[in-house]
């Protein structure tokens, strides 16, 4: 068998050997293929997000600790892109509320609706701007 020139490419090839002789129990034929192409599709941005890593760093390699780091990254995106949105919508709704309570003292003019609508908008922003610092 030969391997591709390229060495991040070799990688992915002995992973697909690897799993040419494992057992395909319990997945069908179809969901076999399915399964090596996520695979396939994980290793290849396993490698680009170490070799970034490793390029923000300025190192010369990828170490250990740079594909754990990868790995991380990959694995929380989806629930990271959540939460900063929570907190997007979050700084929306502060900056709604801040900017009424503006508006209220530079006009001199409040009503009961105006501000319990800016208190509830400003109490659920920090909150939802809360949860994402926490969460991340």
């Amino acid at each position: 068998m030969s391997y591709p020139v390229d060495p991040l490419a070799g990688l992915a090839v002995q992973a697909r050997a690897q799993l040419t002789g494992a057992s395909h129990t319990p997945f069908s034929e179809d969901g076999f293929g399915g399964l090596e192409e996520k695979i396939d599709q994980y290793i290849g941005d396993l490698i680009l997000e170490s070799v970034r890593i490793m390029e923000r760093r300025q190192a010369d390699t990828v170490s250990r600790k740079y594909v754990q780091q990868a790995s991380e990254n990959l694995v929380a995106t989806s629930r990271r892109r959540a939460f900063t949105l929570i907190g997007t919508i979050g700084g929306i709704l502060l900056g709604t509320a801040l900017s009424s309570y503006y508006g209220m003292v530079s006009t001199k003019t409040l009503t009961v609706p105006e501000v319990v609508v800016a208190s509830v908008f400003a109490v659920v922003g920090t909150f939802m701007i809360a949860l994402q610092f926490t969460k991340e």
